[in-house]
Order: structure tokens, then sequence, then C-alpha cells
């Protein structure tokens, strides 16, 4: 067990709160320090992969339990700890659905203390990727060619660049059962109390039960505020007033693309739909168990098909802006019903962006 704080015992961690993460490396030769890899960075206890206030703190790493390299010799091995402003976190935050209270931050889904396919983050945990956005000009939309375009309203599929000012972290799964339980106390309606239901999205839904009502805490005119009573504001009341809330229509395309511009993430990948998504065609009339497919490009799961999520917006055209470059676009004051992106599993084709 290597014990550690900072380079030596205690070190402190001076004036400011930061977020702590840790990095064990080992002498390549010729002084050359090389990580031993984000897989092996699993096992920490104490002050680790956490938001920390100035002071001495001390952490642990179990190398026989999560690292499988050879021995080494004394001073070959040493403990390289990051300090990371608030503002410029980790790319993947935990939070602890079932403590309340606790809040871990990984710098990649590799060092997450359990694989991704464990039950735990479907369930007790809520795991969440920063989706890098700020400042990047991108093409929201289709363009004229693109096989079943829908530029008729309230769908309005115009082409136009647009960005997005700040970084923001998504869900890397859809809110399931398990999740909504600790929430509401109670399970999400048409769900059993099992294992195997818990995993399972929530669906059936509305917009004004995740928000609350549209003319009270209507989006964009009353911004972030939900109702209390809503599901949106019992998880922040369960995380200690986090304001979580649905992605802009724009922030969920810009994570769905994950850099791509073609009609799905996926195309020209080599990779058929039907291993990325459930849709008409092998859904079998029904949800599935989140992340069973392969996720897009930036590790989110479920993009496409299994069942359609929320966006922020009013559905409406976007793209009477002039040529110019739109900055946050977030939908019109009113519309005919709110945005649903990403298919479900009853649509021909996992529709990503209807």
């Amino acid at each position: 067990v290597v014990w550690f704080s900072g380079e030596r015992p205690g070190d402190t961690l001076a004036d400011e709160p930061a977020i702590v993460t840790i990095d064990i490396q080992t002498n390549a030769g010729a002084n050359v320090w090389v990580t031993i890899g984000d897989r092996n960075l699993r096992g920490f206890a104490g002050a680790a992969n956490r938001l920390l206030p100035a002071g001495t703190y001390a952490a642990t790493w179990q190398p026989g339990q999560f690292w499988g390299g050879p021995d080494v010799e004394s001073g070959t091995l040493r403990a390289v700890v990051n300090a990371w402003s608030t503002n410029d976190a980790p790319d993947y935050v935990v939070f602890d659905l079932a403590t309340k209270t606790n809040v871990f931050f990984y710098t990649s889904a590799e060092t997450l203390p359990r694989d991704l396919s464990d039950p735990i983050y479907r369930n007790d945990w809520l795991v969440l990727r920063r989706c890098h956005a700020a400042g990047l000009p991108w093409r929201r939309g289709t363009p004229s060619t693109e096989y079943e375009r829908r530029a008729e309203p309230p769908y309005c599929e115009e082409a136009f660049v647009c960005t997005i000012s700040e970084d923001y972290y998504l869900a890397v799964f859809e809110l399931t059962a398990g999740q909504w339980k600790w929430a509401e106390n109670a399970w999400e309606p048409d769900f059993s109390n099992d294992p195997e239901s818990a995993c399972l999205p929530v669906h059936t839904i509305s917009w004004e039960t995740l928000r609350g009502k549209n003319t009270t805490y209507d989006w964009p005119t009353k911004g972030h505020d939900v109702d209390d009573a809503s599901m949106l504001g019992k998880i922040r009341a369960r995380l200690n007033g986090y304001k979580f809330d649905l992605p802009t229509a724009a922030q969920w395309e810009f994570a769905c693309r994950a850099g791509t511009a073609t009609a799905r993430y996926f195309d020209g990948a080599g990779d058929a739909l039907d291993a990325h998504a459930w849709y008409a065609g092998n859904a079998g009339g029904q949800v599935h168990r989140v992340g069973a497919k392969k996720p897009n490009p930036w590790g989110l799961y479920d993009m496409h098909g299994n069942v359609l999520e929320w966006c922020l917006d009013w559905r409406g055209n976007f793209s009477s802006n002039g040529g110019d470059v739109m900055e946050d676009p977030v939908g019109d004051a009113s519309g005919s019903g709110r945005v649903k992106h990403g298919g479900c599993y009853t649509q021909a084709d996992g529709a990503p962006f209807r």
C-alpha cells in the first residue's frame, strides 16, 4: 500500500479549494517517467478524486490489487498529485445517490473504480461526462442532401453554424428506474422493484414531470429554475443543490455528434445501427437496459434509440440567423412542443435528430 500526501507526508494544498487526482508513474530510464496507465489507477482511497478545501490530506493506493505490472525497485515509482481548478474539472464526475454527499472526479472512464458495465452506475451512482464545447464553431442541423431530412415545421432541420459558450457535463447513461427511486423514494411507474428493472431507462415521463409546469418554469424565459417537487428538483435536493437540468437541443446534438458531421456519429465507421441502438428492427417492442449497445466516440450511451430524450427547447426554426454564427441557441419562446432527440425503440431508424 502506497501512502502519500503530495510528494511527502505533510504537504499542504494551499490558497483555495481544488479537485485532486493522482497519477502513478514509473521510471523508464534516463529520468523519464511514464504513467502506469489509467486502468491501473483504480483503488484510491482517502483524499483522491475529490474536491478538497485547503489542508493536509492522505490517500492510499493498492498496487497489488489494481496493478498487474512488474515489481519495482526503490525510487522507481512515484505519485504525481494534480490539483484542478473548480472551474476546470476532470472529464468524469460521479455522484453517489445513496450517500448524497460523495462526489468523485476522474480523468477518464478507465480511472473509474469499476467498469462502466457494473450495475452500480445505473442504480446507486450517476456518471456524467464533460463535453468540451466552449467556443467551438460546428454545424448544427442537416444538409439538404441528407436522407430523410425533415426541414418542415416543427422539426426545421436547416443547417447552420453555432457555438456553445461553455463546456458542460452530460449523463453517460439515460436516467434509470433505479436512479429515479433514489430521488422519489419510490419506483418509477411501470417498473417493479428488481435489479434488472432498475437498469431500464425512465420513459413515458412528461417534460413537466421532469421540470415543472411550462407556464411557471418555462425555458428559456425562466432559465434553469425548476419546481422543487419536480423530478429534477428532487435530484437537486438529493445531491445538495447541484443544478442538474435537461440539455438544450444544441448541447444534446453537439454531444451526440461527438465531433462528427454525418447523419449518425457512426456512419462511415463500419458499424451498423444494430451495434449502437435499440430501434424497431431489434428492440422487440420494448425498452432495454441502458448502456447495452456501443457508445459514441465520447463514451455516451444510447444517443440513438432505446428511448427519446427530452431537451429544454421548444420545437422551432433555429436557422433564421442570416448566416451568422449563432451562440448558445435556445429556441423560440413558445412552440408546438418540446424537443425530443435520439430516436426510440419503436422507430425504424433510431432517428437521431427529431
